[in-house]
């Protein structure tokens, strides 16, 4: 394959693992709050949406590195910094800029964070242990 070709199929994977890992966190999220998110969540709440977000990064991170085809934890890296940035760090951003927005406790945002990248690199490591393919 040429590099440019390379290229294209590995922002096509990270693009491929990000929409993955929306999804599945737009869907964990309306299945814990069924409408509008209240004030305060609860701590079971949290936690069990912490779990999903993680599952939700794992199986995006797999996508990702399996679409990309090489270098898998590595594809499975950019998943989860791109899930950092785009759904996860700029709306919290955004709601603790926009006061009587309610917003979720800064632990939890950190822990979402947390298991957002570390998803998503288990996610690539997983497509790396089932291709046998060089981890990086």
């Amino acid at each position: 394959m040429t590099r440019a070709l390379l290229a294209v199929r590995s922002v096509a994977g990270i693009v491929a693992g990000l929409v993955v890992v929306a999804m599945l966190g737009a869907m964990a999220r309306a299945v814990v709050f069924h409408g509008p998110v209240p004030g305060a969540i609860p701590l079971p709440l949290a936690l069990l949406l912490l779990l999903m977000y993680g599952l939700a990064a794992i199986a995006g991170g797999y996508v990702g590195a399996a679409a990309a085809g090489r270098r898998p934890v590595a594809h499975g890296f950019a998943v989860g910094v791109g899930y950092l940035v785009a759904v996860q760090l700029a709306p919290s951003l955004a709601a603790r800029l926009n006061p009587g927005v309610g917003i979720q406790p800064l632990w939890l945002t950190g822990a979402a964070m947390g298991m957002a990248l570390l998803g998503a690199i288990l996610g690539g490591s997983a497509r790396a242990q089932r291709t046998r393919a060089p981890a990086g």
